[in-house]
């Protein structure tokens, strides 16, 4: 078990939409198109070792968050009218 890896600005965590370069062992917010580096922790992390959000088909992830928060939870909803 690890902690969220989230970027500076915008507040966004690290998901499958994310553009991950190993060998620079970056990875691109994709809403604020932002380099975040990655954390120490993730040293052994490779294109065939990844984490279960870089995974295509994982598009929903849960955290068990060990710290309190003081915000609120935020619900979206997204209908497509298609």
């Amino acid at each position: 078990m690890y902690t969220v890896v989230t970027s500076s600005h915008p507040l966004c965590s690290r998901n499958s939409f994310s553009f991950v370069d190993f060998r620079a062992e970056t990875w691109v917010c994709p809403f604020g198109n932002q380099r975040n580096p990655f954390p120490a922790y993730y040293a052994a992390i490779a294109v065939d070792n990844r984490p279960p959000e870089l995974y295509p088909q994982f598009t929903t992830i849960e955290y068990t968050l060990k710290k309190a928060t003081t915000m609120r939870p935020i619900f979206m909803f997204v209908w497509t009218l298609a």
